[in-house]
């Protein structure tokens, strides 16, 4: 009883409902479709003896779930479209309205980190049965890694982590990538050139096939090394201290050849815009009122008075923008947000900066998964990328190694799963070019130009 009338409290949100005897259950009912918390709420199961529990949905909840929705895509060979079915997304909403179905490109990603997970735990598992292996000799094994190929494994595996690194951050869609370019890019080609001093010849040779597809890059990347320039972080200082390792002999040409192609980029754009501010000055004009708070001579008089009084007025915004002091140099750093909020006091760069760092350096497309065997490139998947084989082929015989080397009341239906996966035919459809990505491809490409 609540202020005298009969009220009921709904034990997920607390809402107050009438509950009348004369107005029946239809109000109550009504509700229970609609309430947020029921929605929210999680049954799931929870030890070895399959416990239930109801609890709320949270992000770790939806973490997990992403996560048996990548396992699942990797073990079933299911298409990574398949997260933009229609039909999906109704059954997923219909088991838990609260989960967000992810993207084709966040699934993908989801897919990656779990191959990389599997693998280091695959290489780690290798290493601590290494002394195992020289043991295999005495039943006949030709074939056994010496102590030499392990420390080789090692050796690679850890220069292989650059480009890993550098492939993840350039591939992000969430940020701007277009000013972290140059920097991986001085990195790597540092590290290849590090890498012909050693006496591994394994790492000689892999640093010379890097090297050769390496350069056919380096020369070409033109317009996107203002994008350094336009991170406060780096600005021109960055250019200089990679110069001076890569280019000892010659930085001071090189520096001054990225700054002539900077200050020709910006008055390619300052001429632009009076252009466009000539062809609409009827318009300013005539909506411009006739009267001034300043008479004539007072205009004139403050005119003079500014000229007099202010300082670098004849230099560019490109020019003002880098005699001021780089920022610090830390990882959680928003260069658009600095444009956005700090930039305006340079409005001719504060146009390249959002032309320039919108560009996205990597565009992530999205495949269709694949069957193992003879499915592997077929006519219909002649177009995957060899890494996204290497992920989805791997992964895929990690997981289920993993299921059945674990105990589970679900013997019966993993077997059975995975006896479906390998013996029934799987259709696929043909690999399709995304138009937006294209397009923004080719605008990228446009970009890029040779300069060093």
């Amino acid at each position: 009883m609540i202020s005298g009338g009969d009220k009921a409290i709904c034990k997920h949100c607390s809402k107050i409902l009438s509950a009348k005897a004369s107005h029946g259950t239809n109000s109550l009912n009504t509700h229970v479709k609609s309430c947020k918390g029921l929605q929210s709420q999680s049954i799931r199961s929870e030890g070895s003896q399959g416990t239930i529990r109801i609890g709320q949905f949270d992000k770790t909840h939806e973490t997990n779930a992403k996560t048996e929705l990548g396992n699942m895509i990797i073990m079933h060979e299911y298409p990574l479209s398949m997260v933009e079915h229609l039909g999906f997304k109704r059954y997923s909403k219909a088991l838990q309205p609260s989960f967000k179905v992810p993207s084709r490109n966040t699934i993908k990603k989801e897919i990656m980190k779990i191959y990389e997970f599997k693998k280091e735990k695959t290489m780690k598992t290798a290493v601590e049965y290494k002394i195992v292996f020289p043991a295999l000799k005495t039943r006949g094994y030709k074939d056994v890694p010496s102590e030499q190929d392990w420390n080789l494994v090692v050796e690679i595996a850890e220069k292989l982590q650059l480009f890993f690194k550098a492939t993840e951050l350039l591939s992000g869609t969430k940020y701007p990538t277009t000013n972290l370019l140059f920097l991986k890019i001085c990195q790597i080609k540092l590290a290849i050139s590090k890498w012909f001093q050693y006496d591994i010849s394994e790492v000689v040779e892999m640093a010379k096939k890097m090297e050769e597809k390496f350069e056919k890059y380096w020369g070409v990347i033109g317009t996107i090394v203002v994008a350094t320039i336009l991170d406060p972080r780096y600005t021109l200082k960055l250019i200089e201290f990679y110069f001076k390792q890569v280019y000892p002999r010659r930085v001071a040409l090189k520096v001054d050849r990225v700054k002539k192609f900077a200050h020709d980029l910006v008055k390619e754009y300052s001429s632009c815009a009076m252009s466009h501010a000539s062809d609409n000055s009827s318009l300013i004009e005539s909506t411009r009122p006739s009267d001034n708070d300043l008479g004539d001579d007072d205009i004139d008089a403050y005119d003079a008075f500014v000229s007099g009084s202010s300082k670098n007025t004849d230099k560019s915004d490109l020019e003002r923008y880098l005699d001021e002091t780089v920022l610090p140099t830390v990882n959680e750093f928003d260069v658009l947000y600095w444009w956005k909020t700090s930039g305006m006091k340079y409005p001719t760069l504060y146009k390249v900066a959002r032309d320039i760092l919108a560009i996205l350096i990597s565009t992530v497309t999205s495949e269709s998964a694949f069957s193992t065997g003879g499915r592997i490139v077929s006519l219909h998947q002649n177009r995957l990328h060899l890494n996204t084989l290497e992920v989805l082929i791997c992964g895929q015989d990690w997981l289920w190694s993993e299921l059945r080397d674990t105990p589970s009341t679900l013997e019966d239906d993993i077997d059975a799963d995975e006896e479906s996966c390998h013996d029934s035919d799987v259709e696929f459809t043909p690999h399709q070019t995304n138009d937006t990505n294209t397009r923004r491809g080719r605008a990228a490409r446009t970009c890029f130009s040779p300069l060093f």
